[in-house]
């Protein structure tokens, strides 16, 4: 009895077969697997390839299993250690959409421009960009729309799509049919606001032209909202409108110049515009205008206009200097109390004006070019007469008095215009010269060949040329 009872108690203390125990964590992201295996216990199964498909279908881990992984771990089992089981496919997500500026779009100072012979030009600081119609402004690259992953549990993983780069078109500007192409649709100046890019016709210049903006030199129109200092100089494709005054300085312009307060030039200054000009004063200044002149007063300026001239708002006066008008002039008073030489030339076709001033441009260059070649041939007589100009030199010595000849042909070409225009000048006779108030002594008028100098003053005179003759009739 007492053995039997013995028996029972040892199969009562003997442990239960324990089988391998498998877990399978997946990643939070879900993008892996790990696997770890506790041993068996009390003669327990070891791990095999059903136990641990069994463990990934549990928590359904269906992709990108490890086979050559999940091999080694039921044909070696290696406990208690946690190895990656199943790797997903992170997605791949887009890029941003960029956009590239092919013009300066930095509120920064300028920088003063340094001249071919290393020196640097103070006044030209390079604030103002100029574009033509066409110009292309910027470069935008497209976003890319992005890869789609796969989780370890058979899910697919969106990605995240690139952002397009928000509209930048503004006024006067479109995209190519690329969308790729910002381009511009007029000459003018490039802009960059709350990431829309404008191009204006009109460059505004609020303040100055001074140190601060340096000389301007612009494709389309210049406002500037107060004075031109001494010294600066605006160029401008189309008009030119002034606010202020006008010191010592110069003017081009394609279009047309307004200058509300006036300018003084002090003998320094020029003005030139393909259009009309209008000025309360001038004074001092050289001046070419191929439209009309209007202003207050004309004091000892050096004027050229194609055709009319109005000085008629008060005080209505041109006082010393020298006056070539296409067509007519009108005045309040000519001359002046104390005999200041004004010299009125009425009558030169605009065509006469303008064609003489393009020969004389032409003339300075080849002046210019002329002198270069001269001192690189002084030079190289100098080798010549030391017996050394040879090879290249000679070559050299060959080209240039070539090019000497040929500068000195068409100078003399120019030379021949310029006297049959000024021929042409001279046999000019019309147009008028009106003056409601008076015509002082010392104005000396020419009518095309016709020349006459008032030695006594004159009230209310309209003066033309007839019968070949120059007339002085009532206003």
């Amino acid at each position: 009895m007492a053995k039997g009872m013995n028996r029972m108690s040892g199969n009562a203390g003997r442990e239960q077969p324990v089988d391998a125990k498998i877990k399978v964590t997946v990643a939070r992201d879900k993008l892996s697997a790990d696997i770890e295996i506790q041993p068996p216990q009390d003669g327990g199964l070891p791990p095999t390839e059903e136990m641990i498909r069994a463990a990934l279908g549990a928590v359904k881990v269906s992709f990108g299993i490890d086979e050559q992984q999940l091999e080694k771990l039921y044909t070696f089992p290696a406990y208690e250690s946690a190895y990656t089981i199943a790797r997903g496919i992170p997605p791949e997500n887009g890029t941003d959409g960029t956009i590239e500026f092919h013009f300066d779009v930095s509120d920064g100072a300028g920088v003063p421009k340094e001249r071919e012979d290393g020196t640097v030009d103070y006044r030209d600081l390079g604030l103002f960009s100029n574009v033509d119609a066409g110009t292309v402004l910027a470069t935008i690259t497209p976003p890319t729309p992005g890869k789609a992953g796969m989780s370890v549990l058979g899910a697919e993983i969106p990605a995240k799509q690139g952002r397009a780069v928000p509209s930048p078109v503004g006024k006067n500007v479109y995209l190519d049919e690329s969308g790729t192409s910002l381009i511009s649709k007029i000459a003018g100046q490039p802009s960059l606001d709350s990431g829309k890019v404008s191009v204006s016709e009109t460059l505004l210049v609020k303040g100055d032209v001074g140190n601060a903006t340096g000389n301007i030199d612009f494709i389309g129109n210049v406002k500037i909202t107060e004075n031109v200092l001494a010294g600066f100089s605006v160029k401008a494709g189309g008009n030119i409108e002034i606010g202020g005054v006008v010191e010592s300085a110069n003017l081009d312009a394609g279009g047309n110049i307004s200058i509300k307060g006036g300018m003084r030039g002090t003998g320094r200054s020029e003005v030139r515009c393909n259009g009309s000009l209008t000025a309360k004063f001038l004074e001092g200044c050289k001046v070419v205008v191929y439209g009309n002149i209007r202003a207050s007063s004309l004091v000892s300026c050096d004027v050229v206009c194609a055709h009319k001239m109005d000085v008629t708002s008060a005080p209505g006066v041109i006082m010393g200097g020298k006056y070539v008008v296409g067509s007519d002039v009108t005045a309040k008073n000519i001359g002046s109390v104390g005999g200041a030489v004004t010299e009125l030339e009425v009558g030169v076709p605009a065509i006469f004006i303008q064609r003489g001033e393009e020969v004389q441009r032409e003339l300075l260059k080849i002046n210019a070019e002329a002198a270069k070649l001269d001192r690189l041939l002084s030079l190289l007589n100098e080798h010549k007469a030391a017996g050394r100009l040879t090879g290249d030199k000679l070559n050299t010595y060959e080209a240039a008095l070539r090019t000497r000849e040929e500068l000195e042909f068409s100078a003399e070409a120019y030379r021949n215009e310029y006297k049959k225009i000024m021929d042409e000048v001279t046999v000019a006779n019309t147009g008028h010269i009106r003056c409601s108030g008076t015509l002082y002594e010392n104005v000396r008028i020419a009518i095309g060949s016709l020349r006459f100098v008032v030695d006594d003053r004159r009230q209310h005179c309209n003066i033309y040329s007839h019968d070949n003759q120059i007339q002085f009739g009532a206003f």
